[in-house]
C-alpha cells in the first residue's frame, strides 16, 4: 500500500481532533514543515536548573551548525527539578544529561534487576 502526503495530512487532522490542543498541534506541524522546507534556522532548547548555560548553549549551537550547515537558534530554559546537568532538545530528539535523568535511569536499572 502506498502512503501519500494526502493520507498523512488526513491522519494528522484526525489525530488533532482527539487532542485538547489539536489546533496548536497542527500549527506546530505546519511551522516545522515550513522551517524544514525553507532551510530556516533550527531551534535547539537547552534546559538547565538555573536556565543560563551560555557556554554549553554556544557549544551545542556550533556543533549542530557544523553538522547540518544550517543556522541554529538556541533557547535556554530553567528547570530546577533537573538538579544538575542539562537536557538538550532538537526537534523530536532529546538528550538528557541531567542529574535527575541519571537518577531515574539508575532507579529503572535497579528495579529491573530486583
Amino acid at each position: 500500500m502506498k502512503v501519500t502526503a494526502n493520507d498523512i495530512a488526513r491522519a494528522l487532522l484526525e489525530l488533532s481532533k482527539s487532542m485538547p490542543d489539536g489546533q496548536v498541534f497542527l500549527k506546530d506541524v505546519r511551522d516545522e514543515l515550513n522551517r524544514s522546507i525553507s532551510g530556516e534556522a533550527l531551534t535547539v532548547t537547552v534546559t538547565t536548573p538555573e536556565g543560563s548555560a551560555h557556554d554549553l548553549a554556544e557549544g551545542v549551537k556550533q556543533m549542530i551548525e557544523k553538522k547540518t550547515g544550517k543556522a541554529v537558534q538556541v533557547i535556554e530554559q530553567a528547570d530546577p527539578s533537573l538538579i544538575g546537568g542539562a537536557v538538550v532538545k532538537l526537534g523530536d530528539q532529546q538528550i538528557d544529561f541531567s542529574l535527575r535523568g541519571g537518577l531515574m535511569q539508575l532507579t529503572d536499572r535497579l528495579r529491573s534487576h530486583s
